[in-house]
């Protein structure tokens, strides 16, 4: 009985991670896109543009205290599109 409530519980949490997952890989794709269509505008933008990003690290510095996410972003293009 004890293995049947630790395997949904854990299931459970499984499900909770992987809907966040999906959740916060959703939105980096809206933002990835409303980034690529302001620099359409061209130079003009670019303070909005930056402002952007200096918002997204601070969103991205408040959910993840652990610093998890720069850990696993470490060296791919993800990392330098939010930093």
């Amino acid at each position: 009985m004890a293995a049947l409530v630790l395997g949904l519980l854990i299931n459970s949490a499984k499900s909770s991670l992987d809907t966040m997952n999906n959740e916060l890989t959703q939105t980096s794709a809206i933002i990835i896109e409303l980034d690529q269509s302001l620099a359409g505008y061209g130079p003009e933008i670019a303070e909005l543009r930056q402002l952007l990003r200096k918002s997204v690290v601070a969103v991205l510095d408040r959910i993840d205290s652990d610093n998890i996410l720069k850990s696993r972003a470490k060296g791919s293009s993800i990392s330098t599109i939010a930093i």
